[in-house]
């Protein structure tokens, strides 16, 4: 198999095949410019760095989140304090999009209840509208649009964003 345009691969498509994973990496570099970094709304860790004076400061994950959005519970409460997340593009990760949980592990229906379970945790948490916005990540244009803060969203300023939420 070659390696196209894309930036991932499963773990069927590596199955050791280092030539396509280098292909890959080759790329990525070219494309990204050394400690380029960029923000997305869900940021979710995959692999990350939280330097001490924020772990200090926000905490350890929330350990009611031990099914799920423990990452995006994070990345409010880190918000919340004025930091923000970035992922630092020039950096690589070899990893398989849920292969240790959702991809064939767990059953439909286990799937649906850590899916409930961290949704109802969040829910609780933080309220309907960050629920709406970081878990369903569907149709929330109209929350942002009430709030007058879609033109935040719109920039991709993500933590300011989250702070007027969090109003």
């Amino acid at each position: 198999m070659k390696y196209k345009d894309r930036e991932t691969m499963n773990l069927n498509d590596f199955n050791e095949n280092y030539v396509l994973l280098d292909e890959i990496v080759k790329k990525h570099i070219k494309k990204y410019e050394l400690q380029q970094k960029a923000q997305g709304l869900l940021m979710p860790f995959f692999c990350f760095k939280i330097p001490y004076q924020i772990l200090n400061e926000v905490g350890k994950f929330d350990e009611i989140f031990v099914h799920g959005a423990e990452d995006v519970d994070y990345r409010i409460r880190c918000a919340k304090k004025g930091y923000e997340a970035y992922f630092i593009l020039d950096s690589y990760l070899l990893h398989f999009h849920g292969k240790s949980s959702w991809d064939g592990v767990e059953t439909n229906k286990q799937i649906e209840a850590r899916n409930k379970l961290y949704t109802e945790s969040f829910l609780k948490k933080w309220g309907k509208d960050l629920t709406q916005i970081f878990i369903f990540r569907k149709n929330f244009s109209n929350i942002l649009d009430n709030k007058g803060i879609a033109h935040i969203f719109k920039q991709g300023k993500f933590g300011e964003l989250i702070r007027e939420l969090l109003k």
